[in-house]
């Protein structure tokens, strides 16, 4: 129980790690993670989270992404499903479908496929998947000794 509030306080404290690959990493494979995923280098898997996804400028993930909030400045090849909202900034581009509540796309940003506007709310059971996916993969990671098999180049 939270000091100075009651449960619901607790329930709505969530750790704020966030998981940044740098500008010169590569990540093959797919990417989960329970809390915010910042990317400035280049994934080639899906890209998963309950939290928020922000795409540097010099970025590119190759697969889709599913987050509560995505920001993109640099380039996805691969659906995008934006639980709250989706931002395309001027340097973002988007080559494939889009699921969003929230829709914004700047002057200058490049965005090629096909887009479905859904009410907030209306994607809550992908995320109740999505964080029952997230939990799977981490109780695997504490129970197994053996090493990832992600590919890191550098």
């Amino acid at each position: 129980m939270a000091m100075f509030g009651g449960e619901e306080d607790e329930k709505n404290m969530e750790p704020q790690a966030e998981t940044i690959v740098g500008v010169d990493v590569t990540i093959k494979g797919n990417f989960k993670s329970p809390s915010n995923i910042t990317v400035n280098g280049t994934v080639k898997g899906r890209v998963d989270t309950k939290t928020d996804v922000t795409v540097g400028e010099k970025a590119t993930i190759e697969g889709s992404v599913n987050a509560r909030k995505v920001v993109i400045s640099g380039t996805i090849q691969g659906n995008v499903e934006a639980r709250e909202s989706l931002e395309i900034t001027p340097t973002g581009k988007i080559f494939g479908d889009i699921t969003t509540a929230n829709l914004v796309i700047q002057s200058g940003a490049i965005f090629v496929g096909k887009s479905m506007m859904v009410e907030k709310g209306e994607l809550k059971e992908k995320e109740e998947e999505l964080e029952e996916a997230v939990e799977e993969v981490a109780d695997e990671a504490k129970t197994e000794e053996e090493p990832v098999e992600e590919e890191v180049v550098q």
